[in-house]
């Protein structure tokens, strides 16, 4: 093959993966609001934590015995929270904004989150760190663990979302990095483990019977 026919055949190459696929050749467009999605109404997600900051590619160079891993399930208003590291292993269960600690035992510790004082209801549908990110802080489009992002960054703050999906890739906070990984959604609803599904149910009748009494003391 001669040179010409070479130069040819490359141009020709190219042609067609400029028409295939434009986005190779194209400019990603700078995000609108909203620049995260919101999380799925099925979801298993998990959110590794560790020290330090990644590299410019996203290479993760930080140190697996130091690393948090947290899987997130959700399927609508139940979510099973598992958490891991070195020594550490811890259950949560989650229904609305009632959490259920699974590790006691024969005993489940509950809580409402909604009485924290920080607690805001966007929280529940949407993915927490990323409120700071705005069109003034948009910094590109950068690859982050071989995907293009959307890069954004304010102070201490970095995070780099999926151009495709909207999704968190990683998020940087201060010397702590996160990095997002996205399984498979469930296919069917999460049921809750006999312990907790009897405090759930013990829990809605001391509720409703309070209810009651209160109701009760108004019309006296």
């Amino acid at each position: 093959m001669n040179s010409q026919t070479y130069k040819l055949l490359l141009a020709c190459l190219c042609a067609s993966l400029s028409q295939a696929f434009p986005q190779l050749t194209a400019n990603i467009p700078a995000p609108v609001s909203p620049y995260i999605a919101q999380i799925p109404p099925y979801a298993d997600w998990v959110v590794q934590t560790a020290p330090g900051k990644p590299t410019k590619a996203g290479e993760d160079k930080s140190n697996p015995a130091k690393s948090l891993q947290v899987q997130t399930t959700r399927t609508k208003d139940i979510r099973r929270v598992i958490v891991t590291g070195e020594n550490i292993r811890k259950e949560t269960w989650i229904i609305g904004t009632l959490s259920f600690n699974a590790d006691e035992g024969d005993t489940v510790a509950v809580n409402d989150i909604q009485i924290d004082q920080y607690f805001e209801f966007h929280s529940l549908a949407d993915f927490p760190g990323f409120s700071w990110m705005n069109a003034s802080n948009y910094v590109g489009v950068e690859t982050f663990d071989k995907a293009a992002c959307y890069h954004f960054k304010e102070k201490d703050n970095e995070a780099w979302i999926d151009v495709k999906s909207k999704l968190p890739v990683a998020l940087v906070n201060g010397d702590t990095t996160l990095r997002y990984i996205f399984n498979p959604p469930p296919t069917a609803v999460l049921v809750l483990p006999d312990l907790v599904q009897r405090s759930y149910d013990q829990y809605n009748r001391t509720y409703l019977r309070a209810k009651r009494i209160e109701e009760d003391a108004k019309h006296q």
